[in-house]
């Protein structure tokens, strides 16, 4: 997190800094709606500035980006005594602000997902394939491993001998593109339509 700034500064230079004290207004008034006692606090520097909020053992940090087309991107992430639970994308402050609001004030990881699409969505779309997978296949649950790494990085795979296939996702739109990757079969990418 850059350095830490007032909330009068008197000119907003960048659009990041504009999309994070938006969403640092949006949490600002909504603590206040719902009478929740909690830290927060914005910070920044040209193109990275980000927002922080903490109450008691749950916190989140928001990464505020200005796409390339201009529009903001909100890159959340749900910590749980300073563990990373789950982590969001979404272009809405509100949206992210209200998820963040939620968290805080103690809704768990599935009460989240059914108000929230966007919440670990990378990761609950891998989830599916991996589900249907082994829907399909039921002998390949025993063969899989799944695991997470930047908040949009997420592997998941199935290991079977004289077969190998690796599902890779790497979300950075709307709409992931999944990477098949296999020593018996030629590398293959999809978008998935239905997950």
């Amino acid at each position: 997190m850059g350095r830490p700034v007032s909330d009068k500064l008197p000119i907003v230079h960048g659009l990041e800094e504009k999309y994070a004290r938006n969403l640092y207004d949006n949490l600002r008034s909504g603590l206040k709606s719902v009478g929740l006692d909690a830290q927060i606090s914005i910070g920044g520097a040209g193109v990275h500035w980000d927002c922080s909020i903490s109450a008691i053992e749950r916190s989140s940090v928001v990464h505020c980006f200005a796409l390339p087309e201009g529009r903001p991107e909100y890159l959340t992430s749900f910590r749980l005594q300073g563990e990373e639970m789950a982590t969001a994308r979404t272009a809405s402050s509100t949206g992210a602000s209200e998820a963040i609001l939620c968290w805080l004030e103690g809704s768990d990881l599935t009460a989240l997902y059914q108000r929230f699409t966007f919440v670990d969505d990378c990761r609950r779309r891998l989830a599916s394939i991996r589900d249907r997978v082994i829907e399909f296949a039921p002998c390949l649950r025993t063969a899989l491993s799944y695991s997470t790494g930047a908040p949009d990085f997420f592997t998941s795979g199935f290991a079977r001998r004289p077969v190998r296939q690796r599902f890779l996702s790497m979300v950075r739109t709307r709409h992931p593109t999944f990477y098949v990757i296999g020593t018996s079969a030629p590398y293959s990418r999809f978008r998935p339509t239905t997950c």
